[in-house]
């Protein structure tokens, strides 16, 4: 379980990077901050293969707003993609990948 803290992200800049396409829903650090009581908690899964759990999860069509496979660097780097449980909360989904390969095969 991660607790979101979306003003650390946006005061400080320099100690978070990411890659790939934005999402306001996950990514509007300021506006998940100002929320009375929703989004500042994240559900964090680990799988052994990130590219098949996220073929697998989009093939059965579940979860809502689901992004695209992305990178994060704050404190340490990893791949993820996130989804929303049918409540509203985020679910991010974590693991190895390989981001030329899946570059590659996106082609």
């Amino acid at each position: 379980i991660c607790l979101m803290n979306g003003y650390f992200d946006t005061e400080n800049p320099e100690q978070v990077v990411t890659q790939g396409k934005y999402y306001e829903v996950y990514d509007d650090m300021v506006a998940i901050a100002k929320k009375e009581n929703s989004g500042k908690v994240v559900i964090n899964l680990g799988t052994d293969d990130l590219r098949t759990e996220y073929e697998r999860i989009r093939k059965l069509g579940i979860g809502m707003n689901v992004t695209d496979i992305r990178y994060i660097n704050a404190g340490s780097p990893y791949y993820y993609f996130c989804l929303q449980d049918p409540d509203g909360n985020a679910v991010e989904i974590t693991g190895p990948f390989e981001e030329d390969k899946y570059a590659e095969d996106k082609q």
